[in-house]
């Protein structure tokens, strides 16, 4: 944590002092000088980052602009996702929650085919009722399955390295394919 904070405060003083140096030329040893008091590094250390005080690799900087924003990354290297990318919605993600839809689509489709199809069978979740018709079943199934989706998503991007955010998406695969092998074993 501390690393972090340490490398928030250098990456926004170097960003300040780009920002106030009257030339980029002028400024790029005391940048340098500063970073090394504040990381115990020398210069001949520290790479060389033109971007860092405003300038361009191929060419020399201009003067930067005084009321220019200095952007920052709000996801540091060190809080992405372990397989490196800080993006929520990645492939692991979309595979997970795919399956899931694939999975409820095939529970609600068993069941109200096993419905309409045998008068002294009945859905055994309350939620649905007793004899509930194909409406009933995707109105009530498709918004649990989009908040699950939601209250995932918000995990994964509250915590991304950790992986309790498949635990919805899991169970519902599950319970699901469960519930849809039961439906057509019912049906034979």
């Amino acid at each position: 944590m501390l690393k972090l904070a340490l490398a928030s405060a250098l990456l926004l003083s170097t960003c300040a002092a780009a920002q106030t140096a009257p030339q980029v030329g002028n400024a790029q040893p005391e940048l340098n000088q500063g970073v090394a008091s504040a990381t115990g590094a020398t210069s001949a250390e520290l790479p060389e980052a033109p971007s860092a005080i405003g300038g361009s690799p191929d060419g020399p900087a201009s003067e930067p602009d005084p009321g220019k924003t200095c952007l920052v990354s709000s996801t540091p290297a060190m809080e992405r996702t372990s397989h490196g990318s800080g993006r929520t919605l990645d492939r692991q993600f979309i595979l997970l929650h795919t399956l899931s839809t694939v999975a409820l689509v095939a529970d609600l489709e068993t069941t109200a085919h096993d419905l309409e199809g045998q008068s002294k069978s009945g859905e055994l979740n309350p939620l649905f009722g007793q004899h509930p018709t194909r409406a009933r079943l995707y109105g009530i199934a498709v918004p649990l399955n989009a908040l699950s989706l939601y209250v995932s998503y918000r995990y994964k991007k509250s915590a991304p390295g950790r992986n309790l955010w498949k635990i919805g998406p899991g169970l519902l695969i599950a319970v699901h394919t469960a519930a849809s092998i039961n439906n057509l074993l019912a049906a034979h």
